[in-house]
C-alpha cells in the first residue's frame, strides 16, 4: 500500500468515524482504524530500520574517510622521505658514473698515447737497425711508413721525447726520423 492509498483509506475511515452516530458504528470503524494503524506502524518500522542502516553506513564512511586521510598523510611522508632519499642516491650514483666514464675515457686516451709511443719507439729502432749494418732499405721504408701514420703531436710530444730515446738511438724521435728520411 502506497502513501496515497493509505491516506485515502485513513480519510475514509476517519470520515466514517466522524459520521458515526452510535457506539456500534464507532465499534465497527475501530478494526479498520487498527488495521490502518498497523500498516502505518509497519511502514514506520521499515523506515526506522533503514535509517539505522543508513546511520551505520554513514559511520563506516566516516571511519573510511579518516583512514583515507591517514593513508594520504603516510603516502606524502613516504614520498618526502624514502623517495627523496632514493632520488638523492640516484643523483649521486649518476654523478659517480659520469665521473667514472670521464676517467675511463682519459685512461683510454692515455693508453692510446702509450701504444702510439711504443709503436713510434719500435719504428725508430727498426729504421735505425735496418739502415745500420743490415742495410735493409725495404724494412726501413716499412718502418718509416708505419711512423708516418703516428700523429705529429705524439712524435713531437714530450712523452715520446722521454720514452723513445735509448742508448743506441739517443736523439728525440722527430730528429731521428728527420735524419733517416
Amino acid at each position: 500500500m502506497t502513501l496515497t492509498k493509505a491516506s485515502a483509506a485513513k480519510s475514509a475511515s476517519g470520515l466514517q468515524l466522524n459520521r458515526a452516530a452510535s457506539s456500534a458504528e464507532i465499534q465497527a470503524t475501530i478494526p479498520k482504524l487498527s488495521q490502518e494503524e498497523a500498516l502505518v506502524t509497519a511502514r514506520l518500522d521499515v523506515l526506522m530500520a533503514s535509517q539505522h542502516a543508513v546511520k551505520h553506513n554513514l559511520s563506516r564512511l566516516d571511519i573510511l574517510r579518516a583512514n583515507l586521510g591517514t593513508q594520504a598523510v603516510s603516502t606524502r611522508s613516504i614520498s618526502k622521505t624514502s623517495l627523496a632519499q632514493a632520488a638523492a642516491t640516484a643523483r649521486r650514483l649518476s654523478t659517480a658514473v659520469t665521473q667514472l666514464d670521464l676517467e675511463q675515457a682519459r685512461v683510454e686516451d692515455t693508453l692510446d698515447v702509450v701504444e702510439q709511443v711504443a709503436e713510434l719507439k719500435a719504428c725508430v729502432l727498426g729504421v735505425t737497425g735496418s739502415m745500420g749494418a743490415a742495410q735493409d732499405w725495404e724494412a726501413a721504408a716499412g718502418y718509416m711508413h708505419r711512423a708516418s701514420r703516428i700523429p705529429s703531436q705524439i712524435v713531437n710530444g714530450s712523452f715520446a721525447e722521454e720514452i723513445v730515446p735509448t742508448a743506441e738511438v739517443p736523439d728525440p724521435p722527430y730528429v731521428t726520423l728527420a735524419q733517416t728520411a
